[in-house]
């Protein structure tokens, strides 16, 4: 087993826990109702969750923070769509997203409330076994240059 530190820095804050055993990510929680930034035309940009938690993982672990599937639920979309956790970062875990639809009116969202489950951290190891090198050639596979969509629906 592997060991993360976690700091909780706000007293509503809970561990990082995982619904069963065998699952990939361990559930963060919210610590607050989402603090909401506008953009210039009054519209939502963004809401932003905190989760009162530090991370201090060993020095080759890193963190994707993924949306749960219950996200189907609430009218939001995770702002980086995956979240990255770099080693170095020391400062409060939180989660950011969007509104699905235009709104100037937060009443019209359903949100996550204090103390709900909003994400998922899934740690991983970097490999310090990769590499990129420049080549002026790469080998042709089967599907060549066909992407988003060209292996079917």
């Amino acid at each position: 087993m592997y060991m993360i530190k976690v700091k909780v820095i706000n007293d509503l804050a809970k561990m990082p826990q995982k619904a069963n055993k065998s699952d990939a990510g361990f559930d963060i929680f919210s610590i607050d109702g989402g603090i909401a930034t506008y953009d210039e035309s009054g519209h939502i940009r963004y809401i932003e969750y905190g989760t009162g938690l530090q991370v201090e993982p060993m020095s080759y672990v890193h963190m994707f923070v993924f949306p749960r599937s219950s996200i189907r639920n609430k009218d939001l979309i995770l702002a980086n769509s995956i979240g990255l956790i770099d080693n170095g970062y020391r400062g409060e875990i939180k989660v950011v997203f969007r509104p699905s639809f235009r709104t100037k009116d937060i009443n019209k969202l359903s949100l996550y409330s204090s103390g709900e489950r909003i994400a998922q951290l899934v740690p991983f190891r970097e490999s310090t076994d990769y590499y990129f090198t420049q080549s002026l050639t790469i080998n042709e596979t089967d599907r060549g240059s066909g992407g988003f969509g060209s292996t079917g629906s």
